[in-house]
C-alpha cells in the first residue's frame, strides 16, 4: 500500500491559539485524533510518548467535535481548558478529521514523518505494545533524521 500523506490544516485550540500544520516540518509528529468517546484514550498515549521523547517530537491532539451545536462551543472549550493544560486543536467541522483515516469511539494515532507521509497508524487504547509500535516507528524516523532516543 502506498503511504499516505498527512492533510496539513490549521485549528484553534480550547485557548483560541492557532495551530498550523503543515510540510515538510522540523520534527517528526505523533498526530492523535479523537470524538468524545475515544478521548478517554487519548491522555494515557500522550504521558507515555511525551515522557519518552519529551522535545524531540511534536504530539499534538485534535479533538472531533463535529455536530457540537454553535451555542455548546463556549462551554466545550471552557471545560478542555479546566481539564487539559497541553493545547488540544477543536476541530468543530469535522473536515480536517475527515482528510485522515481515523475510527470512531477510539483513539486514532498517526506517525508522520517531516515531509508528512503517514509512516504508521493504530488506533485504541495506548497499551505497552501499541506504544512500542508506535516508538519504533518514530525511532526509524529519528534514527533516519540522525537522532535517536534511548
Amino acid at each position: 500500500a502506498a503511504t499516505a500523506h498527512a492533510a496539513g490544516f490549521t485549528l484553534e485550540d480550547q485557548f483560541g491559539k492557532s495551530h498550523t500544520y503543515q510540510f515538510p516540518k522540523e520534527k517528526v509528529s505523533v498526530l492523535l485524533f479523537a470524538d468524545r468517546e475515544g478521548s478517554e484514550q487519548i491522555e494515557g498515549w500522550v504521558r507515555s510518548l511525551y515522557a519518552k521523547y519529551r522535545d524531540m517530537i511534536d504530539v499534538d491532539g485534535v479533538a472531533l467535535l463535529k455536530g457540537v451545536p454553535e451555542l455548546m462551543r463556549g462551554t466545550i472549550r471552557f471545560l478542555f481548558r479546566k481539564q487539559v493544560e497541553r493545547p488540544i486543536m477543536m476541530d468543530w467541522s469535522g473536515e480536517t478529521t475527515e482528510q485522515y483515516d481515523c475510527h470512531v469511539k477510539e483513539a486514532s494515532v498517526f506517525v508522520i514523518d517531516t515531509q508528512g507521509r503517514i509512516v504508521f497508524s493504530t488506533y485504541g487504547k495506548a497499551t505497552d505494545r501499541q506504544i512500542e509500535e508506535v516508538a519504533n516507528a518514530v525511532n526509524d524516523l529519528l534514527q533516519s533524521a540522525g537522532a535517536s532516543a534511548k
